[in-house]
C-alpha cells in the first residue's frame, strides 16, 4: 500500500487520494517504485510490466530522444514541481492523455529521494478536446473570425479578418463593431436591434456590406454566434466571415449589365411595336393601292377598247374618205371632158 510509512491524518489524506487518483512513484532518475490500480487501468497495464522499468516506457519515442525530456528529469531531480497535461502511451501503444503533478519527495537533509506523480485520466476529454481545437483550427485557417463583448466592442480577431478589412489587431482591438459600418446603418434602429438580439442570445447570420480601411467597401457571408456561460448568459460574440466582396462585386455589375440590356430590349420591343404598327399601315395601304390599281387596269381597259373602237371608226372613215377622193377624181374627170366639149362647141360656134 502506498504511503505506508506514514501515520496519522497525512496517511488518512493520501489514501484519500490513492482512492481518487492515479498514482505512481518514480526513483530520482525516473525508474518506477510503486503504481496504484487507477493508474494501471489508465495505461493499461499490470504492475509487474511496470515496476523497475524507466518511465520513458510511457513515453513516445520522439519525446523521450528531445531536450525538453531531460530537462524534465533534471529538474525533478533537483526538486523542481511540474505540473501540466502529459501525453502518455499505454500498452499496445495507445495514446492517454494525463493531467498530472510531479512532486519530488525529500528526506530531513532535503535530499530528493523520489518522485510522486499524482494523475488524472483526460483522454476522453482531451480527446474531444482536440477534435474542437483541430475544428477550430480548421475555420480558422478558412474563415475571418472576430470576437465581441455583448456589447459590440471587439475581443480580437484572426488574420483573415483583419486582411479582409485592412487593419492590424491594435488598429480594432476595444473598438466598437461600428467601425466596420456604414454611419447611416449604425446609427438606426436597425442596428440597435441587430445588438439586442445578439445580447439576448439569437444568432445571426446574412450577408452584410461592411467598411475596411480606408472607406473601402467589404461584402461577407457571415454569422454571428452568441457563446453562452455555464448559466445561460451571452459572454461573448463569435462572428464567423467569408470575404465574397469580388464575388459580390461582380454580381452588382451582372445587375447593372441585366438592367441596361433590359432597357435596351425595352427599346427595342418599342421599336418593334411601332414597325408593326408602320406594317400595318403598310398593309392597308397597300390593299388600297390594289383596289386602285385593279381601278386603274378596269379603266385602261376599257379606254383600250374605245382606242380598238376609235381606231376601227377611222379605219371606216379613211374608206369613206378614200371612196369620196374617188368619186371626186371621176368629178374631176367629167368636168374636164364637158370642158373640151365646150371648147369644141364654142369651136363650132365660132365657125358658125
Amino acid at each position: 500500500m502506498f504511503f505506508d510509512t506514514l501515520s496519522g491524518a497525512d496517511r488518512f489524506l493520501l489514501e484519500a487520494l490513492n482512492v481518487s487518483q492515479a498514482i505512481i512513484e518514480f526513483t530520482p532518475d525516473g525508474k518506477v517504485l510503486k503504481v496504484n490500480a487507477n493508474f494501471l487501468n489508465a495505461v493499461g497495464y499490470v504492475e509487474k510490466d511496470v515496476i523497475g522499468q524507466h518511465h520513458r516506457l510511457f513515453c513516445l519515442p520522439e519525446y523521450v530522444q528531445s531536450e525538453n525530456y531531460t530537462q524534465l528529469w533534471r529538474g525533478l531531480a533537483s526538486g523542481q514541481f511540474t505540473a501540466g497535461e502529459f501525453k502518455r502511451v499505454g500498452a499496445g501503444g495507445e495514446i492517454v492523455w494525463l493531467q498530472a503533478s510531479y512532486n519530488p519527495v525529500r528526506d530531513r537533509s532535503g535530499k530528493v529521494v523520489r518522485i510522486v506523480k499524482l494523475a488524472s485520466d483526460i483522454t476522453e476529454a482531451k480527446a474531444k478536446s482536440l477534435d474542437h481545437a483541430s475544428k477550430v483550427s480548421a475555420i480558422e485557417r478558412a474563415q475571418a473570425v472576430i470576437e465581441f463583448t455583448p456589447g459590440g466592442e471587439i475581443l480580437t480577431a484572426n488574420d483573415n479578418f483583419l486582411k479582409a478589412m485592412g487593419y492590424s489587431l491594435n488598429e480594432v482591438k476595444g473598438q466598437p463593431h461600428r467601425i466596420f459600418c456604414e454611419p447611416q446603418y449604425s446609427q438606426s434602429k436597425e442596428y440597435s436591434e441587430f445588438w439586442d438580439a445578439l445580447r439576448n442570445g439569437e444568432f445571426q447570420a446574412a450577408e452584410y456590406k461592411r467598411i475596411g480601411k480606408g472607406g473601402r467597401e467589404v461584402y461577407i457571408q457571415a454569422s454571428y454566434n452568441p457563446v453562452f456561460d455555464d448559466t445561460g448568459a451571452v459572454i461573448k460574440v463569435v462572428k464567423f466571415a467569408t470575404d465574397i466582396t469580388e464575388t459580390v462585386m461582380r454580381r452588382l455589375r451582372n445587375d447593372e449589365l441585366g438592367r441596361h440590356i433590359n432597357q435596351q430590349l425595352q427599346d427595342v420591343t418599342t421599336q418593334m411595336v411601332s414597325a408593326t404598327e408602320m406594317a400595318s399601315t403598310a398593309s392597308t395601304a397597300s390593299t388600297e393601292t390594289g383596289s386602285v390599281v385593279h381601278a386603274v387596269a378596269a379603266a385602261s381597259e376599257e379606254l383600250s377598247a374605245s382606242v380598238r373602237e376609235i381606231a376601227s371608226s377611222m379605219g371606216h372613215a379613211r374608206t369613206s374618205v378614200e371612196g369620196i377622193f374617188k368619186h371626186a377624181e371621176g368629178a374631176g374627170s367629167s368636168a374636164r371632158a364637158l370642158n373640151d366639149s365646150a371648147s369644141s362647141m364654142t369651136s363650132v360656134v365660132e365657125m358658125i
